[in-house]
């Protein structure tokens, strides 16, 4: 595929300076000859000019943060979820920890950040959770939610493209477990 772009971006400047030299056997007028000279050379110097403002693009692009919408919640069948709905096209690595009271961890703790590419119409990213329900105090539970955009590393960490996303729950006993994938609704409620 690189190769296949090297050639359309070669064969207009080469197209051109052939046109030129072409044009200087035919039997025009010098200012004619220079006005189409002038023409061809600067169609030929269009993808040599495009290139800055793409590079400018794809900067601009990654500075662009990740926007995402954290929640957690269960599934009709009480499987417990951490989910991240992107609304925008940012790739992230994302790494969270479900704590109770006095922040002992009641997940697993991950190993390694997972990496999501959001795309149109697929930019929902969802996990099942195991917590080990013994160790919840007076039913409250946390989702600490740290991301960062792909791109973080390359630029810099600039502000903005790392994040932190804390959502507190508070479990309720006895409640049907559900979760829909619109919202999360059943057996946690939000407290903040």
């Amino acid at each position: 595929m690189q190769t296949l772009n090297n050639i359309f971006f070669w064969i207009p400047i080469v197209l051109a300076i052939i046109g030129i030299f072409r044009l200087f056997k035919d039997k025009l007028t010098f200012r004619a000859k220079i006005f189409v000279a002038s023409l061809m050379l600067i169609a030929g110097l269009t993808p040599l000019l495009k290139l800055p403002i793409d590079r400018a693009i794809v900067k601009h692009q990654k500075l662009i943060p990740p926007q995402l919408e954290v929640n957690m919640g269960y599934s009709e069948k009480g499987n417990l979820f951490v989910v991240a709905d992107s609304r925008n096209d940012v790739p992230y690595k994302a790494r969270w920890v479900i704590c109770t009271k006095d922040n002992k961890v009641v997940n697993g703790l991950m190993l390694e950040d997972v990496i999501f590419y959001p795309k149109q119409g697929k930019r929902r990213m969802q996990y099942k959770e195991e917590i080990d329900k013994s160790k919840v105090i007076d039913n409250y539970l946390e989702l600490r939610f740290d991301y960062r955009s792909l791109y973080a590393e390359e630029m810099n960490f600039p502000e903005g493209l790392l994040g932190k996303v804390v959502k507190k729950y508070k479990t309720i006993e006895d409640a049907p477990y559900r979760m829909t994938m619109a919202k999360i609704a059943g057996a946690l409620t939000r407290l903040d």
